[in-house]
């Protein structure tokens, strides 16, 4: 199958079996080929996709920036009593506007940084605890941990682990609809070689018809943002040898599968 692991045949006789296998593994071998080619191409058309949602994502602070300034430049002209406070509303919408285009430059940034973190050895449960333990005062919600709160250790960078499970955490508690009291529970367990972290949710789901396109770098199902925090929280997880997986249900929750190998 394309883009499976079929792995070769040996055999060693030039027979008419020896004929078959060798056509067999021509074939392995050409479906390898247009499994990176197609992997490349799709690399790349991500790639473009993103470039266009970050021109997309600068130009629309532009507008009210551009057009604030020609409000406040008019209103000058004229000297009127009250000007103080134009130049105070304009001001502050100027300010929202560029903090929003530091928002995406600083999202953008945060991919091209990825593999620049340092590797350690870090004690997963005891930054996963005091994690948690932060978002237990969270408003209206209830956070809760079961797991060890020190000893389970990993090679990974410390900051951009931590930044994994704070947005995770974060996505956990907006996935819950208004009016509906917020249950999230992290949990951590080891088995054999390998230490495994859930995030579950009582919110929302995620919809059938989005569910591949999740950790794509530019897929949001948010009204706000680039929607590259999952994005991210893939890279940091493969590059420290770990897979990212979720189970959701619609209308019940989400949770998502954290695996790494222990240190």
């Amino acid at each position: 199958d394309l883009g499976k692991d079929n792995v070769n045949l040996e055999y060693p006789y030039g027979d008419e079996i020896g004929q078959m296998v060798m056509a067999y593994n021509r074939m392995t071998d050409t479906l390898a080929s247009q499994a990176e080619k197609l992997a490349a191409n799709e690399r790349e058309s991500t790639w473009r996709e993103m470039a266009r949602q970050i021109a997309h994502e600068i130009k629309n602070p532009l507008t009210p920036m551009k057009l604030s300034v020609q409000y406040m430049l008019k209103i000058w002209e004229n000297k009127p009593e009250g000007f103080q406070n134009v130049l105070y509303r304009t001001s502050n919408t100027l300010i929202e506007q560029i903090d929003q285009l530091a928002t995406v430059a600083s999202q953008f940034s945060d991919i091209a940084k990825m593999k620049q973190g340092a590797i350690e050895k870090i004690d997963l449960a005891s930054r996963l605890y005091r994690t948690t333990t932060l978002f237990a005062n969270s408003e209206n919600a209830s956070v809760t941990y079961d797991g060890p709160e020190e000893g389970v250790c990993v090679m990974a960078n410390a900051d951009e682990l931590t930044s994994v499970f704070n947005n995770l955490i974060k996505n956990a508690l907006q996935s819950v609809p208004e009016g509906r009291h917020v249950d999230i529970n992290v949990s951590m367990t080891t088995d054999g070689n390998i230490v495994k972290v859930n995030v579950q949710d009582n919110g929302l789901g995620i919809p059938e018809e989005v569910r591949e396109k999740i950790f794509r770098p530019n897929f949001t199902t948010k009204s706000t943002g680039m929607g590259l925090g999952l994005a991210i929280t893939q890279t940091i997880i493969v590059n420290a040898g770990g897979t990212i997986t979720f189970d959701t249900k619609t209308g019940e929750g989400t949770t998502f599968h954290v695996v790494l190998p222990l240190a």
